[in-house]
């Protein structure tokens, strides 16, 4: 069996790991950048210091390239420098050093969500929403047709939510409840969206049919009489 030699074993225990190391400021530029840029703050010559930190910043275009779309590109990687520095670094940048309690280095303020309060969140906030708008409509075909287009959909939501079947019932009684009875509905006609009232036609449709399927007829008619097969002469 071949010997360990006792060096190995040293380097093997002196091996860092990332949680025994700080934290990284900026993530996207890694350990190495960040240490780099805390190795400059120590250099003495303020010329040699300007020299390193324009070539970490080349260094850092690279690493993590910035889109010109959201302003001069090298502005923002001097400030980010001056992050991973702590605002230590003293060089005399081409664009001033920023001050750390800026805008810039500011966290956003945390979006505030709406908390309203979903009765059947199966059913989700626009159903509630499309039965408030239901219940103000006047009684008719269209507010019929519109509540058992509402209804089947809410069968849906709830299959999909619950992977399992909910009978006629169930949502019926959601329905009243929702609505405060305004809304009263004794089955789920899943066809009646598409009935000619709701969808605005009625007779006129029909007419309008009728006369269409007429014309397309005598269209046909009119060409196969006008091949030339059937001028011919008898």
């Amino acid at each position: 069996m071949e010997e360990i030699h006792p060096k190995s074993v040293n380097k093997v225990l002196q091996m860092e790991y990332n949680t025994a190391r700080g934290k990284l400021v900026i993530p996207e530029y890694g350990r190495t950048v960040q240490n780099l840029a805390e190795y400059i703050c120590k250099i003495e010559d303020r010329e040699e210091r300007l020299r390193a930190a324009n070539a970490l910043i080349h260094i850092m275009s690279q690493v993590n390239p910035q889109p010109k779309e959201q302003g001069d590109p090298k502005q923002k990687l001097w400030h980010h420098l001056y992050v991973l520095t702590n605002f230590k670094l003293d060089v005399d940048s081409p664009f001033g050093k920023p001050e750390a309690n800026s805008v810039l280095f500011t966290k956003a303020k945390p979006i505030v969500y709406a908390h309203n309060r979903i009765k059947y969140r199966h059913y989700g906030k626009t159903v509630e929403e499309m039965l408030k708008y239901a219940s103000t409509m006047e009684e008719g075909p269209e507010k019929t047709a519109f509540s058992n287009a509402l209804a089947s959909y809410m069968k849906m939501a709830y299959w999909m939510w619950n992977n399992d079947k909910v009978p006629d019932s169930v949502v019926l009684d959601n329905i009243r409840e929702m609505t405060n009875g305004k809304v009263d509905m004794s089955v789920i006609n899943e066809f009646a969206a598409h009935t000619e009232s709701y969808q605005g036609g009625g007779a006129n449709k029909k007419k309008d049919f009728k006369q269409k399927s007429n014309f397309k007829n005598n269209l046909n008619n009119r060409n196969k009489n006008n091949k030339p097969g059937n001028n011919r002469s008898k």
